[in-house]
């Protein structure tokens, strides 16, 4: 593939990405975070038995993923639906609650979404209702989840400084760690091709069986 197609095709998902935002109403939000790096989430928390956190909104646009004309975009701790169905005039439709933590990569089956949340590990969301995503499970993982990636009945999580988890989703409202592939360098990126996982880790590229 040409350096020109690249260019031409990051731009495209630029550019969709921008008028999602604009959708939004959060461009100003649209902040370049670096890779494993989890920026704060908006809004009060609980501190010290003081503040209590009642809502949330906007954040960082860190994830992207299309199905049909629907358009499913990390917000910030939050998995938001928009309606692309006018690409020129995105149409928000729906958004789960606050996640534990910001919504780094999302990936989509069918009617789940698995969501890498970075400190809040892995979770899935119902998307049959693209105007009341919802969450039915999760797996919390060591590390930060950055990226997600599916492979068969198993999402491969790419998990920071604790290297690439292997969990079963086959009942995905009860997701389960079953092994790790360990001793990497910082982990933040999968991508799962036939048998093969390619895994960014530090400066190098893993493939793994």
């Amino acid at each position: 593939m040409s350096l020109e197609v690249i260019m031409k095709a990051f731009g495209l998902k630029r550019l969709l990405l921008v008028a999602i935002l604009a959708a939004l109403g959060h461009v100003g939000s649209a902040r370049a975070w670096s890779p494993g790096l989890t920026p704060p989430i908006p809004g009060p928390s609980q501190t010290d038995g003081f503040l209590e956190q009642v809502n949330q909104m906007g954040g960082p646009a860190l994830a992207l993923a299309l199905q049909g004309d629907v358009a499913f975009v990390g917000a910030g701790p939050r998995l938001t639906a928009l309606s692309i169905a006018n690409p020129a005039h995105p149409v928000p439709l729906g958004r789960t609650e606050a996640l534990p933590g910001v919504v780094q990569d999302v990936t989509l089956a069918g009617r789940l979404a698995f969501v890498a949340a970075g400190k809040g590990g892995l979770r899935i969301v119902d998307i049959s209702d693209p105007t009341r995503p919802t969450e039915i499970g999760h797996c919390d993982t060591p590390g930060e989840a950055l990226s997600v990636a599916l492979a068969g009945d198993y999402v491969l999580v790419a998990d920071g400084g604790e290297d690439l988890r292997i969990i079963d989703v086959r009942n995905p409202k009860h997701p389960t760690e079953v092994g790790a592939v360990t001793d990497l360098a910082w982990t933040f990126d999968v991508v799962v091709r036939g048998r093969y996982a390619y895994v960014g880790a530090g400066s190098l590229l893993y493939v793994v069986d």
